[in-house]
């Protein structure tokens, strides 16, 4: 069954992201009575029932619904409906079908609760990472929210091991201009390339001088050997085209390897 191996960040106020990391969460949260559900605190009854806990927030920028729940990794908002700073422990329940859940929790953890602080201020959190493996130097998009104005010395993209891009590398950091579909909510955006020692690992938005940091993103560098790997909406271009091993995005209509590599080659002679 299902097991939560960390949740990331430890603390936070309402509103704060949290990236939940095991395995067997599902590849999509589903629709009711099949709804795989998260919640802050709780007990569960002899029914299975999760009671006295507050559930999860999925208010996410319209981009992130394909990126907010996979397998491995889930990404949740604090609720609003906390009262109390104090601990929470996180409960999911994901769902096996027919109305059917395996439930698993975050007690075996250390921590094994969520610290809920109403006076915390909110830290860049992310939603998605496009693409979600790259080669150093290739171009990577992180979106979220309270990524706040752009600071030359201290708006980052941190790769896992402290490995920061800043500066002159972070070459856009900002609401996003062009928020996908049109007229949707848009999105903080950044936008930046795989740092030359980045290694695999959870990727953060940083800002301001006391490095305010929310949660993280699983990223992996090096190459992708199957579309699967590149996450939904994007194409692993084979061996032999000029883009082999890296994720391209596809969205719009599901286009052919050979489709997507003419746009791409178009867009080249544009630039």
């Amino acid at each position: 069954g299902p097991v939560i191996s960390s949740f990331d960040p430890k603390q936070g106020s309402a509103g704060q992201y949290v990236t939940i990391s095991g395995r067997g969460f599902g590849a999509k949260r589903g629709a009711d009575p099949n709804k795989s559900k998260v919640y802050f605190g709780g007990t569960l009854n002899a029914q299975g029932q999760v009671v006295g806990g507050v559930e999860a927030d999925f208010n996410f920028p319209t981009i992130c619904s394909d990126s907010i729940w996979s397998d491995k990794q889930v990404i949740v908002k604090v609720p609003t409906g906390l009262t109390t700073d104090t601990g929470y422990k996180i409960i999911m329940q994901i769902a096996k079908g027919g109305g059917q859940f395996w439930t698993i929790d975050t007690s075996d953890l250390t921590p094994s609760e969520f610290n809920f602080d109403s006076t915390l201020s909110l830290a860049p959190s992310l939603c998605k990472i496009e693409p979600i493996i790259g080669k150093v130097n290739s171009q990577v998009s992180l979106y979220g929210e309270y990524f706040g104005a752009n600071s030359e010395d201290y708006s980052k993209v941190r790769f896992q091991l402290n490995h920061d891009q800043v500066g002159a590398a972070v070459t856009f950091w900002g609401v996003d201009p062009e928020a996908v579909p049109a007229g949707t909510r848009k999105p903080d955006k950044a936008v930046t390339t795989v740092h030359q020692n980045a290694v695999t690992g959870p990727v953060k938005a940083v800002k301001d001088i006391d490095a305010k940091a929310g949660n993280g993103l699983n990223f992996k560098v090096g190459v992708c050997s199957k579309s699967e790997e590149c996450g939904t909406g994007n194409l692993c271009c084979s061996a032999g085209t000029p883009y082999a091993g890296e994720c391209k995005d596809i969205t719009g209509a599901k286009k052919t390897e050979q489709e997507v590599f003419e746009i791409l080659e178009d867009m080249k002679k544009e630039d």
